[in-house]
């Protein structure tokens, strides 16, 4: 079976990912705090082993990251949805 680039579509990527999200108006200083927790937790080496093991590359970004990898894959899979005409069934 081909490659997706053999295939025709070079430089396709997709990065599946996973984050935490809280509510609108969350006070800064949850959001701080909430955020330093999960990156110090991620970077813990038997955390990161065993995410490591089940496939995954922890990252453990800081504040605002997930904002940046959102906004990306919503532009990117806009394009996708408008250019094939993908539809809710």
């Amino acid at each position: 079976m081909p490659t997706i680039a053999e295939a025709g579509v070079p430089g396709f990527q997709v990065i599946g990912w996973y984050g935490v999200i809280g509510p609108a108006r969350m006070p800064k200083e949850i959001v701080t705090t909430l955020s330093n927790e999960l990156v110090r937790v991620v970077r813990k080496p038997d955390v990161r082993t065993k995410l490591q093991n089940a496939g995954a590359e922890p990252a453990g970004s800081q504040r605002g990251g997930i904002r940046r990898i959102i906004a990306g894959d919503y532009a990117k899979w806009s394009k996708v949805i408008r250019a094939t005409g993908i539809s809710v069934e």
